[in-house]
This record gives C-alpha cells, structure tokens and sequence, in this order.
C-alpha cells in the first residue's frame, strides 16, 4: 500500500473515479491502491501530472473512458478509484 493521502494536513482529493461530467479535464496528482495495480495504471501511462479528459462512461456502471494523451483507455471502476487527480481549466 502506498502512503495514505488522507494524512493528518492534507485535504482529501478528488479521485478519477469521482468523475462525470463529459469533457472535464484533470491532472493526476497521485496514487492509492494497491502497488500492482498502481505499477499497471503507470505503466499504461498514468504518470503524476498527466493531464487526462473524463469522455464518458459505459451503460450501467460500466469502465470509465479517459483520454489520455491521443489514446482513450477504459478504467475499471477499482481502477480509476487508484488515480488522486485535480481540476484543470
């Protein structure tokens, strides 16, 4: 498990998974999860401070699609929940 960002002096952050809004742009700040799972999402090219566009989500609760530079890659919800990200204009 990797440091938790809910430590004492830190506000609680947004997560990929908290995303709905088509089109809503942010910029990943961190992790928290599992470290397999976090070495995956990294690998993918989920690297602090990418910037990254929620475009939609499949029926019924389905994965969420995020642009991510010029690919659209399909998080689980588990997953996207890994991602700590902030709102970019």
């Amino acid at each position: 498990m990797l440091a938790n960002p809910y430590a004492p002096g830190r506000m609680a952050e947004l997560r990929m998974s908290d995303l709905k809004t088509t089109g809503q742009r942010v910029r990943i700040t961190g992790w928290s999860g599992a470290e397999d799972l976090v070495l995956r999402l990294q690998e993918i090219g989920f690297h602090q401070h990418a910037d990254c566009e929620f475009v939609g989500q499949a029926p019924l609760s389905g994965p969420l699609l995020i642009r991510l530079g010029s690919m659209v890659v399909a998080l689980r919800t588990v997953e996207a929940h890994c991602l700590l990200v902030e709102e970019v204009a």
